[in-house]
């Protein structure tokens, strides 16, 4: 199983910068970064735990399960149809669930912003988003339900797994 230890490191490192950014709600450029960082992380568990069920399934690419939908193809060409695929699918789709608020705030991160305002004078620039472009409310709370929201899902479906 090369997956589910990758997917506990993530997991691991997401819980170390969230407990971490808790420690500095006076520094909000810090505690933005360890945020931002830990959703990083979280995304990373995300896309490697769909790999990692395409792997328990003995799919024969499992890398190549990059979204939930591609989960569940590559599952039903194999002729498995898996309560663990269809939830994923159901979660991906649903705007409001956390793994869609997951998804969308990384790809947000991924994005170059439009605007940029220069907010420091040193030799290494810190630059600010325009508020317009800040995208989604990130905090150590909502990561917090989130990542909760994942470990719950993984243990869950590890259980389910470990008897196929």
């Amino acid at each position: 199983m090369i997956y589910l230890p990758v997917v506990n490191q993530k997991r691991l490192y997401s819980q170390l910068l969230l407990a971490e950014a808790q420690n500095f709600q006076n520094q909000p450029h810090l505690q933005r970064g360890l945020i931002e960082g830990a959703l990083l992380h979280l995304n990373q568990a995300r896309l490697f735990y769909l790999s990692e069920v395409a792997e328990m399934y003995q799919c024969p690419q499992p890398e190549a399960a990059r979204t939930p939908k591609t989960l569940a193809e590559q599952l039903a060409s194999i002729s498995k149809f898996p309560a663990e695929a269809n939830e994923l699918v159901a979660l991906s789709e649903d705007k409001n669930s956390w793994y869609a608020q997951v998804t969308r705030c990384a790809q947000f991160l991924a994005l170059a912003p439009k605007r940029l305002n220069s907010s420091s004078a040193s030799l290494i620039k810190a630059l600010d988003v325009d508020a317009e472009d800040a995208g989604p409310e990130l905090s150590v709370a909502s990561l917090k339900a989130w990542l909760d929201s994942f470990v719950e899902l993984v243990e869950r479906h590890r259980e389910v797994m470990v008897e196929c």
